[in-house]
């Protein structure tokens, strides 16, 4: 968050869209399992042979690390960085299953969720912060 605190200008607004710490966790839908942490930062190797972004692309390179945060440590690294948190919103539909063609459901409005137990989680999160006028902290 410092990198990007940094580039802006005083007044500047940062808008991070991501896919939310508690989809990632999940592996399979019904029966519920987890296989991701929900926070913490530290390292994970993954394997997997789709894109994130798109479950129809095939990687070459198969091998993958991935840092797990959870929402609060997101917020609290913008803060940290000198941004003023604006608003945090999660959203329990997107535009495309995001690389979980297998767990999630289109909608017949053409928007894509994942349903536990019969409720939508959230998929995706957005942020916007504002850079404040004053000097950056760098405790995270």
């Amino acid at each position: 968050m410092t990198a990007a605190a940094t580039a802006l200008r005083p007044g500047g607004v940062l808008v991070l869209v991501d896919g939310h710490p508690l989809t990632q966790m999940i592996d399979i839908v019904d029966p519920v399992r987890f296989d991701f942490p929900y926070q913490g930062g530290a390292a994970h190797r993954l394997e997997s042979a789709s894109f994130y972004a798109s479950s129809a692309t095939q990687l070459t390179t198969t091998k993958t690390v991935q840092y797990p945060h959870g929402l609060g440590e997101i917020v609290t690294a913008a803060a940290a960085a000198g941004l003023r948190v604006d608003a945090l919103t999660e959203y329990l539909d997107s535009d495309g299953p995001e690389g979980r063609a297998d767990q999630m459901r289109r909608g017949q409005d053409g928007r894509w969720r994942l349903i536990i137990t019969g409720q939508p989680v959230p998929v995706q999160y957005a942020l916007r912060a504002t850079r404040n006028s004053t000097t950056f902290s760098n405790r995270i």
